[in-house]
């Protein structure tokens, strides 16, 4: 594929500006229009997302529109204080979205649809939108708008670059200028992405006219130019991959399937197997239903088809697979009987009631209840929460030195064998720790230790499960950039639901503990499963090195994290703009509580191995805090909070 997407960039100048378009400014989705937005980047007290020239800012519109700005080689300040004073008792000061010095415009970017309407949520909007254009028109100063309506449909780039010119800027696009702050998508993700969307074009037998539907109707709520652009690139590309198949007669492995099918209902193979079974069903294709069902429709023999699988694990749709065959068996499969299988022997219970609630938060998913045989009752998930994430290594190795402590020392036995297992859990490959083979060589007598991504550990176990880096951002779990609205266009039933299949990932990765799941996230930016499961009072998320996390009250999707304002000390949610939910500092019930007693200072000179001599039973540990490394007792999860600089 990637072959294929360099040979027609080289041959064919649209093509090759399409592609360079869509990677740079196209390439990440920015939701449906009202629906809330999770910000994905924190920088200098701003949280929002962050662009291609480093800028944070409020909204994903925004960011397209900035990108777009940045590879053309514009100059623009984000959200300048307005040139005239507009500060009174009924408006503060006026900063508008963009302003460009060379051509001294002022640029809004409103969200308003077709009808000029705001969405719901957002109070007062429509006469901020007046109050702005009339500070404009009294001021006499030039104004260039563009909403969402327009940046839905693609109008908003020629609206900005006639402005631009008009004013003596002339945009001129590289997209190989050099980023500062976030990349563009990679060629290998972007391949990887049609590479996937052509499985379920041709698994699911779509037509030119059939994707054509699709666009049509998906672009009434999502943003039809991009989906535009995406299919057009698509088709080009899948010419081409057609194209080489016929000149050198290959076929590719959904041609497997569908020739393989069309070879049985044909009748030109007569199957002589009166049983099928099919395992891992929910990873089926609509192609592979086809041929089971060729093989069980076999007139002259009694056929019995028997499938197995389970749609709460259907995580492989990068490989062609859609649930939807789960959830449809009845309609395609005549006499179906379901036998639902409700017993696990890996988990404890509370692990299964938590985790089972958590899948079905998604209505598409087939309602079951789980129980286990497994008869543990201490505490099955625990998590962490840390400054930086550069904290989370160093907590994870304290863990697996406590675990082998406690083995070597018997307190701590193996379910079966001579070791502990545990699994090191990660949303990517590089999730994965540098010292993980410097821990299994200094453990490695007591713990076995391994890692594994979410996907590649799929009907696997361990005794401890640790999830690393639960964070929330383009490439945080859930993942921003593997549950494209664009493969919806392919899937004959689109499942809606937000990160439907990032779900169905966390849900795997919960349960892959025979004992214990911990999870390990930060505390500005902790992901949206994590602040769900809290919200939930399922879990507790453990300030390892900060102030313990409250699920936001008004949305429920951030955490309350404690700011500074004018009018003094605030708790604010981490959503902040998505959501605007505020409450001052002041103790009161349902507020964040912080640890008793505070932190000890030690005032005696003291170094890492030392005991600590507030407790004097732990020992000094050097550690990372939100200023940087600090000194503080090994204790501090058994409450003793003695710390020192490091001198």
């Amino acid at each position: 594929m990637g072959n294929i997407i360099e040979a027609l960039c080289a041959q064919d100048a649209k093509f090759r500006k399409d592609w360079d378009l869509f990677r740079t400014v196209y390439g990440r989705d920015v939701g449906k229009w009202g629906a809330t937005q999770e910000p994905d980047a924190y920088s200098n007290g701003k949280r929002g997302f962050l662009t291609a020239k480093g800028d944070i800012v409020k909204s994903k519109e925004e960011r397209v529109i900035a990108d777009w700005l940045f590879y053309c080689g514009v100059n623009y300040e984000y959200e300048r204080a307005y040139e005239h004073d507009t500060a009174t008792e009924h408006h503060r000061q006026y900063f508008p979205d963009f302003y460009y010095p060379d051509a001294q415009l002022y640029h809004e970017h409103f969200a308003l649809n077709e009808k000029g309407e705001a969405p719901k949520d957002f109070k007062d909007y429509l006469q901020g939108v007046a109050w702005k254009r009339k500070v404009h028109a009294e001021k006499e100063t030039a104004l260039v708008e563009t909403t969402s309506h327009t940046l839905s449909t693609g109008e908003w780039m020629d609206t900005l670059e006639a402005a631009l010119i008009e004013r003596g800027v002339q945009p001129a696009f590289d997209p190989n200028r050099p980023f500062l702050g976030l990349p563009p998508v990679s060629n290998q993700d972007l391949a990887r992405s049609f590479r996937v969307f052509q499985q379920h074009v041709k698994n699911n037998g779509l037509s030119h006219a059939q994707l054509h539907a699709a666009l049509r109707e998906q672009s009434e709520e999502g943003f039809a130019a991009r989906l535009r652009m995406y299919l057009a690139i698509y088709e080009r590309i899948a010419a081409e991959w057609e194209r080489r198949l016929r000149e050198g007669k290959f076929i590719d492995f959904e041609d497997m399937l569908i020739q393989a099918a069309e070879h049985v209902e044909s009748g030109a193979y007569q199957s002589p197997f009166t049983i099928i079974l099919a395992d891992e069903f929910q990873d089926s294709s609509r192609a592979r239903i086809r041929l089971l069902k060729a093989l069980a429709s076999n007139p002259p023999v009694e056929t019995h088809l028997c499938v197995v699988g389970d749609d709460w694990q259907g995580i492989n749709r990068f490989a062609g697979s859609d649930i939807s065959v789960m959830t449809e068996f009845e309609k395609t499969f005549d006499h179906a009987t379901r036998l639902t299988l409700n017993t696990t022997f890996r988990c404890p219970q509370d692990l299964c009631d938590v985790s089972s609630k958590f899948i079905q938060a998604n209505p598409a998913q087939i309602k079951n209840s789980v129980n286990t045989t497994n008869p543990l009752t201490k505490t099955p998930m625990l998590a962490y929460g840390f400054q930086q994430e550069e904290g989370m290594l160093g907590h994870v190795e304290e863990q697996l030195a406590g675990m082998h402590r406690f083995a070597s020392e018997g307190k701590l036995t193996p379910a079966k064998g001579n070791h502990i297992t545990i699994m090191l859990l990660g949303r990517y490959r590089d999730d994965q720790p540098p010292m993980l083979a410097a821990w299994q060589r200094q453990f490695g007598d007591r713990l076995k230790i391994e890692f594994r991504t979410a996907h590649g550990s799929k009907g696997l176990e361990a005794e401890y499960v640790f999830v690393l880096n639960v964070v929330q951002g383009t490439r945080g779990f859930p993942s921003q950039i593997q549950d494209d609205p664009a493969l919806q266009l392919a899937m004959p039933a689109p499942d809606p639901y937000p990160y439907a299949e990032e779900r169905r990932l966390f849900y795997v990765a919960m349960t892959r503990a025979r004992k214990q799941v911990r999870f390990y996230t930060t505390l500005g930016q902790p992901s949206q499963f994590l602040v769900e499961l809290v919200k939930a009072e399922h879990l507790k998320i453990d300030p390892v090195d900060g102030v313990a996390l409250e699920a936001c009250p008004k949305c429920g999707n951030g955490v309350l994290q404690l700011r500074g304002g004018q009018y003094g000390a605030f708790h604010g949610c981490s959503r902040f703009p998505a959501c605007d939910f505020k409450r001052k500092a002041e103790q009161g019930a349902g507020q964040p509580r912080p640890r008793t007693g505070g932190s000890q200072r030690i005032q005696v000179p003291v170094k890492s191995g030392d005991r600590c001599p507030i407790c004097r039973r732990g020992s000094i540990q050097e550690k990372n805090g939100r200023n940087g490394p600090f000194l503080g007792c090994s204790r501090y999860r058994e409450g003793c909070r003695a710390t020192a600089n490091i001198r």
